[in-house]
């Protein structure tokens, strides 16, 4: 099937789609980008746990789907907090859309870190 995905994407007529797709989702692909590398980073000074890149992934699908919340936050990453039950979000920017970050179950912080 992977085989078969691959050979679908290098042809001719899906690479600009399948680049218009990536440039669409632009945002979405940074966000996931630059947490997962931050959790990957933690996890070879510590240990990995399952557990925190679970809460980390859900919270990332979480904010994936609710598009307004990309769309006007300017969300830097999301961290698992120490606690490793809550998921903090950098933002770029002091405007933010509260009842968006309550609805996925993230806690905004300004500032870029």
């Amino acid at each position: 099937m992977n085989a078969h995905l691959f050979r679908r994407l290098t042809r001719p007529m899906s690479r600009p789609a399948a680049l218009f797709l990536l440039w669409t989702h632009r945002r979405t692909v940074a966000l996931w980008y630059r947490s997962l590398r931050t959790e990957f980073q933690r996890g070879r000074a510590d240990a990995h746990d399952p557990q925190r890149w679970k809460t980390l992934v859900s919270a990332l699908w979480r904010v994936s789907r609710d598009s307004t919340l990309l769309q006007e936050n300017e969300l830097r990453r999301l961290v698992v907090a120490d606690d490793d039950e809550h998921v903090v979000a950098t933002l770029g920017s002091e405007s933010l859309d509260s009842s968006a970050f309550v609805r996925s179950g993230v806690e905004p912080v300004v500032g870029y870190s």
